[in-house]
Parts: C-alpha cells; structure tokens; sequence
C-alpha cells in the first residue's frame, strides 16, 4: 500500500476498470476498423468505376482511330490507283504519238 499514490480510494484503478476500459477500447477500434474497410472499399468502387470509365473511353478512341486508319488507307489505295491509270494513260498517249511519228517518217 505504501507504493500506492497519495489520492483517494476513488482515484485507484482496479483489473475489472482496466478490463472494462480495455473492451471499450477494443470495441472503439474495431469500430474504426469497420470504417476503414467501409472507406476502402467505397474507394476501390471509385476506381473501379474510374478504371471502367477510362477503359470505354479508350474503346471508342481505339475504335475511332481504327476507323480512321482504314479510311485513310482507303484513300491512299483510291489515290494510287489513279496516279497508275494516269501514269498507263500518258504512256499510252506517248507510244501512239511515237508509233505515229514513226510511221510518217
């Protein structure tokens, strides 16, 4: 008793206050243990929502650029098949012209 400090009988903690303190304590962090996980996982839903999002959005980017490559080799295709009958054209107009120089001369 002699170690016991100089307040009142009141003011002396006993194992069942610790106890009952302890519980409480034990009750107050898994309270925040719940919170925390509902805090996650209404974040990993935020994300996942974000991540779904961004996905569709690269879909339809993708599916854009897609449409346009094809477009545009298209083009490229319509473009080279004009320059070669252009170019067959001209050559054939430059062999009649020679055919007929030649067969004045």
């Amino acid at each position: 008793m002699e170690y016991l400090p100089p307040v009142g009988w009141a003011d002396v903690a006993t194992k069942t206050d610790l106890d009952h303190l302890g519980l409480r304590l034990d009750h107050r962090i898994d309270a925040l243990d719940h919170r925390i996980d509902a805090l996650d996982a209404k974040v990993d839903h935020r994300f996942d929502a974000f991540q779904a999002e961004m996905n569709a959005r690269f879909d339809v980017s993708d599916a854009k650029t897609e449409a346009n490559e094809a477009r545009y080799e298209a083009a490229i295709n319509r473009a080279t098949r004009v320059n070669t009958l252009i170019t067959l054209s001209i050559l054939g107009a430059l062999v009649a012209a020679f055919n007929a120089i030649s067969a004045l001369g």
